[in-house]
């Protein structure tokens, strides 16, 4: 068992990031029988919009997206602004292995609030259930092929709503699951 299987679920906040590009489509369509799906893709990616929340037993929040590289300094500002109202009553922030995540400055951030925290062993996305958040918010980009980044921010910011109480359960249910798994 990992560090992560000893905390309740409400307690557990993972925080975790990905990235969106204009050119997202589905690999498949429907169309009537006999007839051909005509769709179109990109072939340039164009812009990428990041996006980093916390997922909690109750869905993805303190959603924020940039543009450009994750540094230490925007990172820590991020931690600050919109997570640590989220670590009240105890709750553990679960981090991957990004070395964002691990910078000293981030730490130094961390300890400095007396935040409770623990990194996901290395190679691990089984075991972060934000992974499958961030899948359904993908499928939802590739569904409505946003192609300026103004919808694809209306886009992101609505498929994280979309996120529900039994969705985000079911997710740390199926992470908790394969850590039992593989033991």
């Amino acid at each position: 068992h990992h560090v992560v299987d000893a905390i309740p679920f409400d307690q557990r906040l993972y925080l975790d990031e990905t990235g969106a590009r204009l050119n997202m489509t589905l690999p498949y369509g429907r169309a009537p029988r006999g007839e051909r799906v005509i769709d179109e893709q990109p072939v340039s990616p164009g812009e990428t919009v990041n996006t980093v929340a916390v997922l909690t037993e109750q869905g993805l929040d303190a959603q924020w997206c940039y543009q450009g590289p994750l540094t230490a300094e925007r990172f820590v500002a991020y931690l600050d602004v919109s997570v640590l109202p989220l670590l009240l009553a105890g709750k553990t922030l679960i981090l991957d292995r990004h070395p964002v995540h691990r910078a000293r400055a981030v730490r130094a951030f961390l300890d400095r609030h007396h935040v409770r925290y623990v990194y996901l062993p290395p190679y691990s996305p089984e075991l972060n259930p934000s992974e499958e958040a961030w899948s359904k918010v993908k499928h939802v980009l590739k569904r409505e092929k946003p192609r300026t980044v103004d919808h694809l921010l209306d886009i992101l910011h609505r498929a994280a709503q979309s996120m529900t109480p039994n969705d985000a359960q079911g997710y740390f249910q199926q992470a908790e699951d394969f850590s039992l798994v593989t033991v």
